[in-house]
């Protein structure tokens, strides 16, 4: 037999071994039925978003002050706003920025935190210790406050080559990051100081690899899975987040719809259009309780301890 050979049936063992573990994973995965519901709304979820320019029964910014408070009409599926924009229409374009939010502050601030924790964990010493006391130093801050005054204080900044409907969007983005990476770095960290003193650490080192190297091989794909469940349920929290702080004006701002901002004028005509409440609200919370069934899936799914 030719080394090329081996090569060919080495390739083919791998790619098997690598297939027979994501279905395990899928396996595993889809027994958790509200993980499998959870998905399934998620992904109806994005799908509006991305189509929210075709489908969209009107435009979410047009004014119609004869319209205004309406109920469910066949021309307003889901009712109007207090000035009379279509509720339906605003919902779909607010799913993209809510969404959007989610996603961005999730891989930014995982992606922050995973290098930070990687980095304190892998050497230890005096570069362990001033990380560590940062990262003690941002968790003390008072979350909400601080979220407040940085939203009032960046929310007339223009973002270059940005439009200005959309600068708060960004300006949002960046702050939700810089305050939200400390978590997976504590996760992160805790695992690359179990990872460090393993014996596939210690070969690595004795065949020279250099350490940056052994942290993005090694170190870090080797905490993924505890990374990728901190993910999943932190997207929903970061809508949430997100979703409160436009509420309270501090957020992304009109006439740019989310599902926090469309809640803004809703105490006024409560008792008159309650479904200016009603729909938003119900939205935020079928995303954030999919994206827990689906965190609470995965976790079950990449434990190596369960039999399944």
């Amino acid at each position: 037999m030719t080394v090329a050979d081996l090569d060919i049936k080495a390739q083919a063992l791998r790619t098997t071994k690598e297939e027979s573990q994501f279905l395990v994973v899928w396996r595993r995965f889809r027994k958790h039925k509200l993980a499998l519901l959870g998905m399934i709304i998620i992904g109806l979820l994005v799908s509006v978003a991305v189509l929210a320019p075709v489908i969209a029964p009107h435009d979410p910014l047009q004014v119609l002050m004869k319209e205004r408070n309406l109920g469910p009409t066949p021309q307003h599926w889901l009712g109007t706003d207090e000035l009379g924009r279509d509720v339906l229409s605003r919902l779909m374009f607010a799913a993209r920025i809510s969404l959007l939010v989610g996603f961005s502050v999730t891989i930014l601030g995982e992606a922050l935190g995973v290098f930070i924790g990687a980095i304190a964990g892998y050497f230890g010493g005096w570069v362990d210790s001033i990380l560590t006391r940062f990262l003690d130093f941002m968790t003390t801050l008072p979350g909400l406050p601080l979220l407040m005054v940085l939203g009032k204080v960046l929310a007339d900044v223009s973002i270059p080559f940005v439009s200005r409907d959309y600068s708060s969007v960004v300006i949002l983005v960046l702050i939700l990051t810089l305050t939200g990476w400390m978590g997976p770095a504590r996760l992160v960290r805790g695992m690359v100081l179990s990872l460090k003193s393993q014996d596939f650490t210690e070969a690595c080192r004795a065949l020279g690899v250099s350490d940056w190297r052994i942290i993005m091989r090694h170190m870090i794909p080797n905490a993924m899975a505890p990374i990728i469940v901190s993910a999943t349920l932190g997207v929903g929290g970061n809508i949430v987040v997100e979703s409160g702080l436009s509420f309270l004006g501090f957020g992304v701002q009109l006439p740019t719809p989310t599902w926090g901002n469309m809640l803004q004028n809703v105490q006024a005509d409560m008792w008159v259009a309650p479904w200016k409440a009603f729909y938003p609200g119900l939205a935020i919370f079928l995303t954030s309780l999919s994206f827990n069934f689906m965190g609470d899936g995965l976790r079950d799914a990449l434990d190596p301890r369960l039999k399944m």
